[in-house]
């Protein structure tokens, strides 16, 4: 049971971290950084 929720977790970190990453900050769009 450990090992299932372990694969769980494992691929939900993979599938999550492209998403992170694509959140980059672009210097075409102005933002507020403040």
């Amino acid at each position: 049971m450990r090992i299932l929720a372990l694969a769980i977790l494992t691929i939900a970190a993979v599938s999550a971290a492209p998403l992170a990453r694509a959140q980059t900050y672009d210097p075409a769009y102005p933002v507020c950084l403040a």
